[in-house]
């Protein structure tokens, strides 16, 4: 009789090897996470992550031209016509409806009037997708509000691949009271082949509080092999362990209504779904069967396994990190002297700021690559920034101070690559501008 070689988990030894070694050397908040992500709370690891904290975006920078957001999302611009009673009026995502306002993402749904109605006019709604499609498990949140409704909006945050494989938390704005609002938990499919209800597909369940609908909760929900957990704020008010997904998907939120039974008569007034932050913790079809190449190659040129490559999801939601799959690690120089190295900082790949004149940029293979301004900090030994600076035109004071700049890594678009100073900078400010990656995938020099 033959012998049958069991299949292996990978992600499962992957996650037991990283928990395992975090129980021996916990985290710091130092990590630069090139290793992946532990959820605190539920100690699942996960190998990717999509943050987006709105308030560090440029609000002088459109959505739509930003890679910061374009990078993870994509803005939905696609219609759906009347298809039956069930749905009576047709709807049309417009990228317009989607924009930054104080620091906040801004789904609207515009005010639908009885004009509207008369003139079989669209309702304008709202909608973006991740751009990763693999997405397999994962702790998925959004701060979020939906505010000035008169009428019908449903807000949703989901996980989606097809009807028979999808993850909901709805929200509807017709069924608000000052003392709580009704939250839907649903995992698709909800109704059977006959048309019933499945057991346990979907629960509601009111957040309470004072006028909770007028202030910003926490929604989150976490999909892994075994089960669906649901949270309100943080606290586990539904699980579910039947017909958990098995393939992957993407990500979706919306603001909406149709004039169905659902969603009620459109809102008469726009109606608008603000968000502070989106984390996506996951793994994707790759990084579950042991895959995925890139994410390997990056640990790997980090050092591997460790406190420094590892984050906690409390850290990077704290703000004491900010993830990047592209966040580098440099030692600012101290007072021109390149072997005396100062202030480890973390760099994430968003900082806009550009090179001085007075600094060469080199890189194996590129050769006069160069900008005309360089912002830096000045900060001394152990101590957060002091101010800003452009060191062509200050000094700095006689005394132990280091000088912090940084540039963006996606600007400059080089694999790896280093600053140094001209040789002929006489002034304390030329002389202590350099930067050194401190390891791969940006090389030491």
């Amino acid at each position: 009789m033959p012998v049958r070689t069991p299949r292996v988990d990978l992600s499962s030894l992957i996650r037991h090897a990283v928990l395992a070694f975090l129980v021996i050397y916990p985290t710091t908040a130092g990590a630069s996470c090139e290793c992946g992500f532990v959820i605190n709370d539920t100690q699942d690891y996960y190998t990717h992550l999509i943050h987006n904290n709105f308030s560090t975006y440029s609000p002088t920078k459109p959505l739509s031209t930003n890679p910061k957001f374009t990078h993870d999302w994509a803005i939905q611009k696609w219609g759906l016509p009347v298809m039956n009673w069930a749905t009576p009026l047709p709807i049309l995502n417009r990228p317009e409806n989607v924009y930054l306002e104080n620091g906040q993402l801004t789904l609207r749904q515009e005010g639908y009037s009885k004009e509207s109605v008369l003139s079989a006019h669209n309702v304008s709604v709202a909608s973006i997708a991740s751009r990763a499609s693999n997405i397999l498990h994962g702790s998925f949140r959004a701060d979020m509000i939906m505010e000035n409704a008169s009428g019908g909006s449903v807000a949703g945050f989901f996980w989606y691949r097809d009807d028979k494989n999808e993850i909901d938390i709805e929200i509807l704005t017709r069924e608000f009271k000052p003392d709580s609002m009704l939250v839907h938990y649903t995992t698709h499919p909800a109704l059977d082949d006959r048309g019933w209800l499945i057991d346990n597909a979907t629960e509601i369940i009111a957040l309470k509080g004072h006028r909770p609908a007028e202030h910003f909760q926490l929604h989150r929900f976490d999909w892994t092999k075994e089960e669906l957990r649901f949270y309100q704020n943080s606290k586990v008010v539904h699980t579910n362990n039947l017909r958990i997904p098995k393939d992957e998907g993407s990500v979706y939120l919306n603001l909406w209504a149709d004039g169905g039974m659902w969603s009620g008569s459109p809102s008469t007034t726009d109606v608008y779904l603000r968000v502070k932050h989106l984390s996506i913790y996951h793994n994707t079809s790759a990084s579950e069967n042991g895959t995925d190449t890139a994410f390997s190659k990056r640990c790997q040129r980090a050092g591997g396994l460790s406190t420094e490559t590892v984050c906690y999801d409390v850290y990077i939601n704290s703000g004491l990190q900010v993830p990047s799959s592209k966040t580098c690690m440099y030692y600012s120089a101290l007072a021109g002297n390149k072997r005396n190295m100062r202030n480890d900082i973390r760099v994430p790949s968003s900082t806009e700021l550009l090179i001085n004149t007075s600094l060469s940029i080199e890189e194996e293979g590129f050769r006069g690559v160069r900008s005309d301004n360089l912002i830096c900090q000045l900060a001394r030994p152990g101590q957060a920034g002091l101010g800003s600076f452009v060191p062509s035109n200050d000094s700095l004071p006689n005394q132990a101070m280091s000088l912090l700049c940084l540039f963006d890594i996606d600007d400059i678009n080089m694999p790896g690559l280093y600053i140094s100073p001209r040789d002929d900078a006489s002034d304390i400010y030329d002389a202590s501008a350099g930067l050194y990656p401190r390891k791969p995938p940006y090389f030491v020099i």
